[in-house]
């Protein structure tokens, strides 16, 4: 189990891509603290995985994008397990809009969640990370962050973003013993786009066009990526981005 005795702090990890990769940590042996704005929700989740793998695990009810409850978030999970080894920033939502629509509001709504969320937890997770002698931080970006969809210039923007926050945590967090890496997924169905893929079939087939492999991504399968930059097998990786896309971006 290459995450045994290691804490594990995953936000947005109700369901989707943070219960895949929380999922997978757990098979690994990690302790769990699963936050997420839908307080029922993750609490169901962590008590489920408890219950499948025989992890230790918290759930805390979150507004990444509130700085306070960010901190007490922290501070409830430094209480409870003492110390905090691996943080997923994964918390984000993905409304859509054309451009010459997108408001004022629903700007300011997309990059709050998806980067001011990812850099306050960062922020205060980092520091306890320092004070313990190092840690790992794994951003969940996406591949809009290298190349813009339609209609999605707020989401598409955060996500870039999200990158360059990566590398600059990286650059800074080093002598620290911190790693920062990012994970940038390709087509994953989830919870918060599948009714988009139901309400028009056509668009999945003309997405997975562009997709060597053949096949739409699963939140499970970012998991095996989240444990490889969790563990020490990637000991002396730090700042990259880590497609996991099904060769989506090499064409």
């Amino acid at each position: 189990m290459r995450l045994k005795g290691k804490v594990a702090l995953v936000t947005g990890g109700w369901r989707g891509n943070g219960r895949g990769i929380a999922e997978g940590f757990a098979r690994e042996g990690a302790c769990l603290a699963l936050a997420d704005i839908n307080g029922e929700g993750v609490r169901q989740t962590a008590q489920e995985l408890a219950a499948c793998y025989g992890v230790e695990t918290d759930a805390v009810q979150v507004d990444v994008g509130e700085p306070a409850a960010v901190e007490a978030m922290v501070r409830q999970v430094v209480e409870r397990f003492g110390r905090i080894d691996i943080l997923v920033n994964n918390a984000g939502i993905m409304p859509t809009s054309p451009f010459l629509d997108l408001t004022h509001d629903l700007w300011h709504q997309v990059l709050r969640v998806n980067l001011d969320g990812a850099f306050f937890c960062s922020l205060a997770v980092a520091k306890i990370m320092a004070q313990q002698g190092g840690g790992t931080i794994i951003n969940i970006t996406s591949m809009a962050g290298f190349q813009a969809p339609p209609n999605n210039a707020a989401y598409a923007t955060s996500k870039g973003g999200l990158h360059m926050l990566t590398r600059a945590m990286a650059v800074d967090l080093a002598p620290y013993g911190i790693r920062v890496n990012a994970i940038a997924p390709g087509i994953i169905l989830t919870d918060l786009n599948r009714h988009i893929f139901e309400a028009d079939p056509a668009r999945l087939e003309r997405n997975l066009v562009r997709v060597p492999m053949g096949r739409i991504g699963y939140p499970n399968d970012l998991a095996g990526a989240a444990i490889f930059l969790a563990c020490d097998d990637s000991a002396y990786v730090t700042g990259i981005s880590l497609p996991v896309d099904g060769g989506y971006l090499a064409r």
